[in-house]
């Protein structure tokens, strides 16, 4: 089942989401789908990233503040 952006938008509008994680692959795809969805809520305010180096990976972790 392909990722649904507008899910992780949905989250957050709702108040849902306490923190986003993303993982961040050096490749380029050219298309794909927004990681928000057509987002169109109040700016979200994310906290200092919490960072995680791998093998041509890096993972970071975002608490959602309100």
């Amino acid at each position: 089942m392909p990722l649904n952006g507008g899910l992780l938008g949905q989250a957050l509008t709702a108040g849902l989401a306490d923190e986003l994680q993303a993982d961040l692959v050096p490749v380029v795809f050219g298309k794909g789908v927004r990681f928000f969805g057509s987002y169109d809520g109040p700016p979200a305010l994310l906290g200092d990233p919490e960072i995680v180096q791998g093998d041509r990976v890096t993972h970071l972790r975002f608490d959602v503040r309100r």
